[in-house]
């Protein structure tokens, strides 16, 4: 007998994603191994799920490095970025 924790086990949104998809992409690519089908809907289902959701905008940045000298160059570097955070 095996024993259970009383919660019910929900499917998550890939596998309803599989369950209701499998049959249609199994028929689109007939002879084609399960393994090759099941990474035809992972890569559907990561497709369909970007095009779902809001992505952020990366923007590249660049960075400059800079060469301080002296305490008198960290003084006013330190005073040029204070005046930009404001």
């Amino acid at each position: 007998m095996r024993k259970t924790s009383g919660k019910e086990n929900k499917p998550n949104a890939f596998g309803m994603f599989i369950k209701e998809r499998f049959a249609e992409v199994k028929k689109r690519n007939p002879g084609s191994p399960h393994k090759e089908i099941m990474g035809m809907l992972s890569r559907e289902y990561h497709q369909t799920k970007a095009g779902s959701s809001k992505e952020l905008e990366v923007k590249e940045k660049s960075v400059e490095v800079i060469e301080i000298e002296s305490d008198d160059e960290v003084v006013e570097l330190t005073a040029t970025l204070g005046s930009l955070k404001a």
